[in-house]
């Protein structure tokens, strides 16, 4: 073409310079490329041509960018972007926007890069607008990895690959098929990764396309490393290095360098993977390259470590801290830093670095920060608080009393903090615009906090109180992200802090006679209890996270079905006294002469029913004895306290005041749900036939009076439209009887849910997230439904998914199930229940009733005789003869505590605090 063109013909010239240019950065020939674009733009001086102006300017950016000469694609963007901007329109639209959303995923601009893609979406048009719109697909994939969103990559990604694919663009299969095997690297999927990261290293190799040669030898090494296979790793990561270095990206060549280092430390070589690491790290200085220097810090920081040269360690790490890293990898840092402190006995500097951690922790956004997404983001928090929870303790051989509350005070940060969790997995997935608007606002401010600590002006004045106010600006912005109302607040923000200090304060004053509270928290290697009396908070050492719930999966795996043998009531009972002796034993010399028990589960512990737990015969009181001889049972605690659930001590204070403030506010005593006709996805689901008169009973005990319309809803009435529909805050206690899955196994949802008839405009499925906008204002909800409390195990979930929810809808208590109940014993113990609610016995005591009723087999009044003496007041019979020990079967089939404990009470009752 130059060859044939005239001299003055600068525009013909110049695209043949910019045709050779793309070609050379497809052979990964830059450093010719680059002269070959600056002559084309040269030529373009003083001319009108600005259309091609403008392709020279983004491919001269692109060009840089992979250079590493990050600065000087930003101007070639830059101005591209003003030319861009001063036309009407432009086919180059779409490509200078995904320019520029790298250049803002190169600086953590999250939110603003998936906004530039979607405004590249929305400038493709044309014949190529399905391939336009994938490549926009393939860099807001890219982005979603970066933030933990890795379902949603995927889902791109394949998108993506499915619209190139069809066209024959192998370049951009390739591209696609990359962000696939590195999306199932993110989701822990290694197969399907490799398998990926082959189809496309294929076609990079057929079409000789040497930048993605490069990248995808760099990830196939990655990918080796990640598998042990050292052998492979070595090859792909080498011909990576080579390619890269041939091409003299110096991006790709740190790159290849720092993961060379990762290899060389997986094979034990630490001298080897120093010089990479340093080589690595040199490069990305040159660049500017924040996180390549945070990166490399860190592997520099293992390498000292597996040379046992702690201090150098502490000084890489304290280097990549200078970097201004994500809060994430900030919080990791500082956890790094104070385990090193634990180790060196400085146990002051360990508790003040691991604070830091937990600072850190609570600044992640919401969704983002960690590969595996949220999970992994709310597992990391909470390694970050238990840190924090055991350098307190540690600080000092026998903690005082400021040491106890500074403990409980963090154990109840951490609830808070998991509570936010929960909302984050279910309010985020949520496609809404609001969500995306409000999660890069507080990228926004995030950003420029991080700045102005960084930066000279953090010493003035105005920096201190610009900082507050954007702090108060993200707590607002998180609330309103997550759903929350005023009164639950974001776990960051300084009013949490002095609400939940308040309660750790306030609790043990407020607590009514004969009441004690045990918080427990899981954790490695020890976990903690807190005994909180009117006397004070004490702390007892328990065994650690794991042996714990080893011990309570082993036990709750008994309780799913009834015991018919001697051999699984013996092993049942065995499994019942190990944990009473685990967990309850420890306590009882701080706990006295108390009856009345508040437990606060964590984790694991959530699936414990302590009604349930066996007093070794031996330990139990004469009274005990009797009743339990006389049912055939072992002593169960049952016979000893009552016992109710709280998801903490600070929403325990919160729904004590609520409570207060109901007690003057008239409503109908009764409203109820039961027995649905279940239609389509819920159709295989057994009708619950006892349920109608289960909730018949219970109106007739509570109302006293024929049933009034609009307070029974059974079978067509009973749909998930009408129970929305319902002013609920009309009523003083809503029961709810209904099949119920946690989490939801029938939808295949990851949210717990309950299944109510389904309508035109609902599906009949409430779902965790839909509990959240109901509008209660209970003094109970009854959830007679399967395993209604019992919630997944993830640190983010609170006491348990619809529990939980509940509470914060507006209520004061919920009575919840931990495993499928039988509905013929479930309508019993309901009976015994609401008689006794009803004749104005707590909520608490009315529960164990029935609970009673349901092991002695006698009628009510005979088996609340039976009990006198027990929950303080002297027995007038004195001394029982001690059973002999062994396993007999019980007296009734309804004594087995799979009929009668899996219901569980939580909340604030009215005889807790004053």
């Amino acid at each position: 073409m130059n060859a044939d063109a005239p001299l003055s013909d600068r525009r013909t010239q110049s695209a043949a310079l910019t045709l050779r240019g793309r070609v050379l950065m497809d052979l990964g020939q830059f450093d010719q490329a680059g002269e070959s674009l600056d002559a084309a733009l040269a030529m373009l001086a003083n001319t009108p041509h600005v259309d091609q102006l403008l392709e020279i300017l983004v491919a001269r950016g692109e060009l840089r960018w992979t250079q590493g000469r990050v600065d000087d694609a930003r101007r070639s963007f830059d101005e591209a972007s003003a030319w861009n901007d001063a036309l009407p329109s432009h086919p180059l639209a779409a490509r200078i926007e995904r320019a520029r959303a790298r250049l803002a995923r190169f600086h953590h601009r999250y939110g603003e890069a998936l906004k530039r893609y979607e405004a590249a979406r929305q400038a493709c048009g044309g014949a190529d607008a399905d391939v336009c719109v994938a490549r926009a697909d393939i860099g807001a994939g890219f982005v979603d990895v970066a933030v933990g969103d890795a379902e949603q990559a995927r889902r791109a990604f394949t998108s993506a690959w499915g619209a190139v694919a069809k066209r024959g663009l192998s370049r951009d299969e390739a591209q696609a098929l990359w962000g696939l095997a590195v999306s199932h690297r993110a989701l822990d999927e290694h197969a399907p990764a490799v398998a990926q990261c082959e189809r496309a290293l294929a076609i990079a190799r057929r079409i000789n396309d040497r930048p993605l040669l490069a990248g995808l030898h760099a990830l196939r090494g990655e990918l080796a490393v990640d598998a042990g296979d050292h052998a492979v790793a070595l090859a792909h990561l080498e011909a990576a290095h080579e390619h890269f270095a041939a091409m003299r990206s110096v991006p790709g060549v740190a790159d290849s360098r720092l993961v060379l280092a990762r290899l060389a430390l997986a094979r034990a070589r630490s001298a080897e993977a120093r010089i990479h690491a340093i080589a690595a790290r040199d490069a990305y200085a040159k660049m500017g390259d924040a996180d390549g220097l945070v990166a490399a810090d860190r592997v520099l920081a293992t390498t000292a470590r597996a040379s046992g040269a702690w201090q150098e360690e502490e000084g890489w790490l304290d280097d990549a801290l200078t970097q201004r890293p994500s809060p994430a990898d900030a919080m990791s840092l500082w956890s790094r830093l104070g385990t090193l402190a634990r180790e060196d006995g400085r146990l002051d500097d360990a508790a003040t670095r691991f604070r830091r951690a937990v600072e850190q922790a609570d600044r992640i956004p919401p969704g983002r920060g960690l590969d595996g997404g949220r999970d992994a983001v709310g597992a990391a928090r909470l390694g970050a608080y238990n840190d924090l929870l055991r350098a307190v303790v540690e600080r000092t051989a026998v903690p005082g009393d400021a040491a106890v509350e500074a403990a409980l005070e963090i154990s109840e940060r951490s609830v808070a903090r998991a509570f936010m969790d929960l909302l984050e997995r279910v309010r985020l997935e949520r496609s809404n615009p609001r969500v995306a608007a409000l999660l890069e606002e507080l990228e926004r401010l995030d950003r420029e906090a991080q700045e102005l600590v960084g930066s000279d002006a953090a010493a003035g004045e105005a920096a201190p109180r610009r900082i507050r106010d954007l702090g108060a600006q993200r707590a607002s912005a998180e609330r309103e992200l997550l759903g929350l109302s005023p009164r639950w607040l974001a776990p960051a923000s300084p009013d949490t802090a002095r609400r939940i200090s308040h309660a750790v304060a306030r609790t043990k004053d407020e607590l009514r006679d004969g009441v004690a509270i045990l918080k427990y928290h899981l954790a490695e290697p020890v976990s903690y209890a807190f005994v909180i009396t009117p006397e004070g908070t004490s702390l007892v050492r328990l065994a650690g996270r794991h042996e714990l719930a080893e011990m309570v999966r082993r036990y709750a795996d008994t309780l799913t079905h009834p015991s018919v043998t001697g051999a699984q009531r013996r092993l049942q009972r065995d499994l019942a006294e190990a944990l009473y002796a685990a967990l309850v034993l420890p306590l009882e010399p701080a706990l006295g002469a108390r009856r009345r028990l508040v437990v606060i589960p964590h984790l694991e512990l959530r699936l414990v029913p302590f009604d349930a737990l066996v007093v070794p015969t031996r330990a139990a009181r004469p009274q005990e004895r009797r009743i339990a001889r006389e049912a055939r049972t072992p002593p169960y605690l049952l016979f000893r306290y009552t016992l109710s659930y709280a998801p903490s001590l600070a929403a325990l204070a919160e729904l004590n005041e609520d409570a207060r403030r109901r007690s003057a506010t008239p409503r109908y005593p009764f409203v109820a749900f039961a027995d649905p006709v279940y239609t389509g996805k819920a159709a295989a689901l057994p009708r619950l036939a006892r349920s109608s008169g289960e909730v018949e009973a219970a109106n007739a005990h509570v109302a006293a009076g024929p049933v009034t319309p609009g307070t029974l809803f059974l079978r067509g009435d009973a749909t998930e439209e009408r129970l929305k529909r319902l002013a609920l805050n009309r009523y003083r206690i809503v029961h709810l009887a209904t099949h119920g899955f946690a989490p939801d196994t029938v939808t295949r949802d990851d949210q717990p849910a309950l299944f109510f008839g389904a309508s035109a405009n609902e599906d009949g499925v409430l779902r965790l997230d839909e509990v959240l906008d109901l509008r209660l204002d209970a003094d109970l909800v009854v959830l007679s439904a399967c395993s209604s409390g019992r919630g997944s195990l993830d640190p983010g979930d609170g006491l348990g998914g619809l529990t939980q929810a509940f509470l914060y809808a507006g209520t004061s208590a919920v009575m919840a199930t931990l495993w499928a109940v039988e509905d013929r014993h479930a309508a019993e113990m309901m009976d015994v229940f609401y008689d006794r609610l009803a004749a104005g016995r707590p909520t608490p005591e009315s529960l164990r009733d029935a609970r009673v009723a349901l092991v002695t087999g006698d009628d009510r009044a005979r088996a609340l005789g039976a009990l006198r003496g027990i929950g303080g007041i002297v027995d007038p019979d004195g001394d029982a003869p001690r059973p002999r020990r062994g396993v007999s079967t019980p007296r009734h089939r309804s004594a087995d505590p799979f009929f009668w404990a899996s219901y569980i009470l939580v909340g604030e009752s009215g005889d807790i605090l004053r």
